[in-house]
């Protein structure tokens, strides 16, 4: 299981909501069709964690068990969009389309958004134009800036914020919980 996976699986264990956890590691020996059955003994929620194609093939497996009937209901983790994770569609332009078509009506896939505004697309351009004359690294042509990085900028910008109003105020930099409730409810441009 991936790292997010493994946090997820600690959050849920740690609030009592997981019952079953079976780790693959995407060997095409291992039988989903046994993973399904395995979990369907002890859950009717299975949250997948996995590159797109295989949860094509979980979701083709479970249909063909008779599980995207309703009585199960799978989730998709979509951790990033980007090549290594794949392509988490159903649509593979083949055979087995319609019937994966049928079978994502059973899955709910929860996915960062791509930001898409001009802000963002500005913001991607300075971390191009920054690489090369920094750090003489090329962007390649048609690869897009990771959105994580915008993000991680704006948790450290965030962080500046508060230890700035903390500072400022005679507190104490050390003192996490504080500095944590200055970042909560923000916004700032």
């Amino acid at each position: 299981m991936n790292f997010p996976g493994k946090n997820l699986e600690h959050g849920l264990k740690k609030a009592g909501l997981l019952s079953f956890v079976r780790e693959l590691d995407g060997n095409e020996n291992d039988s989903l069709d046994n993973y399904l059955r395995d979990a369907s003994m002890y859950a009717r929620v299975v949250i997948l964690s996995v590159r797109g194609a295989l949860v094509r093939k979980f979701m083709l497996a479970a249909h063909a068990l008779g599980m995207t009937k309703g009585d199960w209901i799978f989730l998709d983790v979509e951790i990033f969009q980007g090549s290594y994770w794949g392509d988490h569609d159903w649509k593979a332009g083949d055979s087995e389309d319609y019937k994966a078509r049928k079978a994502y009506e059973a899955l709910l896939r929860v996915s960062l958004l791509q930001p898409t505004s001009d802000k963002f697309q500005d913001f991607a351009d300075k971390v191009k134009e920054r690489s090369l004359r920094d750090y003489n690294y090329t962007i390649s042509e048609g690869e897009e800036v990771n959105f994580v990085i915008g993000a991680f900028y704006d948790g450290v910008f965030l962080l500046g914020m508060a230890l700035n109003e903390t500072l400022w105020e005679g507190g104490d930099i050390r003192d996490g919980s504080d500095i944590t409730l200055k970042m909560w409810n923000r916004t700032f441009s």
